[in-house]
């Protein structure tokens, strides 16, 4: 695939696996743990170098996981592990971390139960992926998040929904 849109110039990023997740109890996908039957780190990282091998000029999108240690989020959504464990690239200009968020109508997470709702998303946020942006290790593009109607705009989902495009805005997130 890298020789075949390498020339194509509406070809501009490679997303490496949608949603890697599994948690590690059940041999899920794992973040630097060094395993390399389950280590999503590892194995992206290696694909990466691949695909940059061929196609220099690509950018290279990486997923969360779905635990990192004990902690838990949503599929494609935890890159708590970059942190300790980055994706190193032969061009690391190319990285771009991608992570996945939703609201209550696909998954009634436990930070949407808080007393604190909706004050307390900007810190799971922030742990979960923002502070990629926050600290200058690389760009995101948030790959995926979304409401299911707009009916459900005044309830708890439209709360959520209009707190991550402001924290988006805020933030200087990509989207798509």
């Amino acid at each position: 695939l890298a020789s075949r849109y390498k020339n194509n110039p509406t070809v501009i990023g490679c997303d490496l696996d949608n949603e890697p997740h599994g948690k590690l109890t059940d041999g899920g996908s794992a973040w630097g743990t060094g395993d390399t039957t389950v280590d999503w780190n590892l194995a992206a990282q290696k694909c990466g170098n691949a695909i940059l091998s061929v196609n220099p000029d690509v950018l290279i999108v990486i997923e969360g996981v779905e635990q990192v240690g004990s902690k838990t989020y949503w599929w494609g959504g935890n890159l708590e592990g970059v942190g300790n464990t980055p994706i190193v690239l032969t061009k690391p200009e190319k990285l771009v971390y991608s992570p996945h968020e939703y609201g209550p109508e696909v998954f009634q997470q436990p930070w949407f139960d808080s007393s604190s709702f909706p004050s307390n998303l900007e810190a799971v946020w922030d742990s979960a992926f923002g502070y990629i942006v926050k600290t200058n290790k690389a760009p995101l593009l948030v790959g995926e998040f979304g409401i299911k109607d707009t009916a459900s705009f005044g309830g708890k989902s439209g709360t959520w929904f209009k707190a991550f495009i402001k924290y988006m805005a805020q933030q200087c997130n990509s989207w798509t």
